[in-house]
Formats: structure tokens, sequence, C-alpha cells
């Protein structure tokens, strides 16, 4: 247990340590041809081509042709719009997840999120910071006396267009008429590499419970890739401590202005007896 605690301890440090070369963000190319969005230290958020930059300001100019000047001291962060035709792009507002994993990427400062999965596992997220966000939620299972809550904090250390690393926390418990004492959860790292037309994550978490910590850790693998302005295919594995069934989900994300849909199929890979069984998945976001 102890060796457990130090592994997850030592994560989270090297995580942290990665926090003091990412406040300063290096700086988007000069690319006419290239659309960005950059994020401003007052949460401002700007889209378009940076044609113009010298040692104090980058230019941009925007979809509707307006020349934007932008201190280099108010630029927080950027990243590449994804952009398979001409024009620009909206940004994936649920980029900071694939299905259910959490990727290393934010959620913005003061952007709410709330997800419905399956119907009776809603989850809201808020992100207090541009690093830091809080997810939580309950199930909502009918004629159910006992419901689980749950809670996770997500820390991005380290915040680039093609790289970013992530610390976390998943906690549950079981809420209900009868007070119970135990909980569960996993401790986790994660990281997602490439841009935002295509990327794939990795995530390593230590699962606790309140008898103490997993032998085995868990592993999730996914990847994501744009396809067109309002869609995006998603697929994620799960490498769960103790069973030799690995769920994987795969699907495509219809991204709305306000309101976006995942659909997939959940399949038990390795599972005997099942001939080949899937699950339908479906889930929808609200976002502002």
């Amino acid at each position: 247990m102890a060796l457990r605690t130090h592994v997850v301890v030592a994560w989270l440090l090297a995580v942290a340590a990665g926090t003091a070369e990412a406040q300063q963000p290096r700086l988007p190319p000069v690319d006419a041809a290239r659309v960005v969005e950059l994020r401003l230290t007052d949460s401002t958020t700007l889209r378009g081509r940076i044609v113009a930059a010298d040692t104090a300001s980058l230019t941009l100019v925007t979809a509707a042709g307006v020349r934007v000047s932008v201190p280099l001291t108010s630029l927080a962060l950027w990243r590449d719009v994804a952009e398979p035709a001409s024009g620009l792009a909206r940004r994936d507002p649920n980029d900071s997840r694939l299905f259910l994993t959490h990727t290393a990427r934010a959620l913005p400062k003061g952007k709410f999120a709330a997800v419905d999965y399956l119907v009776f596992f809603p989850v809201a997220s808020y992100g207090v910071t541009d690093r830091l966000a809080l997810t939580g939620g309950m199930s909502l299972i009918p004629f159910s006396p006992d419901q689980i809550f749950y809670v996770a904090p997500k820390y991005t250390a380290v915040q680039s267009t093609d790289f970013n690393l992530a610390a976390g926390l998943l906690y549950l418990r079981v809420v209900g008429f009868v007070p119970t004492s135990g909980y569960a959860g996993i401790a986790y790292g994660v990281t997602t590499v490439g841009d935002a037309t295509r990327s794939a994550t990795a995530l390593v978490g230590f699962p606790f419970a309140s008898g103490g910590w997993g032998r085995r850790p868990l592993v999730v693998v996914g990847g994501e890739s744009r396809v067109s302005p309002r869609v995006k295919l998603l697929a994620e594995g799960w490498s769960i401590p103790g069973t030799d069934v690995v769920p994987a989900v795969g699907g495509l994300r219809l991204i709305g202005d306000h309101v976006s849909w995942d659909f997939g199929l959940l399949f038990l890979l390795g599972a005997k007896g099942l001939g080949g069984a899937f699950l339908p998945w479906v889930d929808f976001s609200l976002h502002w």
C-alpha cells in the first residue's frame, strides 16, 4: 500500500512541476492559412488567423476581416481550430472528455457543461480556472433507495496546442436511506497528444476504496478524429483491474452550438459466451 501511495504522490508532484513551464505558452505561428483560437488572461476567446507578430503583440484577423492586436502579456493559451473545409470551424466544447474518460484538456474558465449518460447518470462540470475544473453529479435510478454520488476535480498542469498533461480524482459514494461508510474512487494522471483535428489520450489510474488501494492500475486509451466541422469520431477502451474483459466504446459526436450528442456501441472485448454482444451508448451535453 505504501509503494502505491508513493507512486501516486510522485505522479502528482511531476504534474505540478510542469506547471511553471506551462505558465508562458509558446506563441502561435504567423500563418495566414492556419486558424487558431486564442484565450486571453481575462477569459476572452478570439478566433482567426495570425498575420503578423512582433516582440510585444500578435495581429489576428477574424472571419469578418477585423484586425485585432493582441498583447503577448494577455495571451493565456492558444490552440489550433479543426478546419477540414474552408472557413472557421467551432471548437468542440466537450474536448475535455471522450465518451466517458477525461482527456487532459481543461474546461475553460467560466464554462459550464452538463452531460447526461445513458439517461440515469447526469454530470455537471464547471471551469473554475483555465486549469482547474470541478465535476460532480448523482445517479437518478428510478425506484432505487440508493444512489451513487460522485465528484471529480481535475487540474491541467501542462497546456499547449498538441500536448496536455493533467491529474485528477474520481470519488464515489453510495447515498440513500441507510447511511453507509464505504467509498471508492480513482486517483489518475492523463495525457492527451495531438491537436483539435486528431488526438490520442492515455490515462493511468490507481483505484482506492475504504479498504485501501488496489493492487493493479486502471489503464484507459482512446482517440478522436474530426471529420467535419460538426462531426467527430471517438473511441476508448478500459483495462479494468481484476478482469480480462475490456469494455470498449466507439462512435461519433454531433457538435451543436449549445447541445451535442454522442452515439456509440459498447463492446465487452474478451468476454466469453456473449458472442460479440454490444450495447448502444447515448449521451447528450449542454454547454455554455
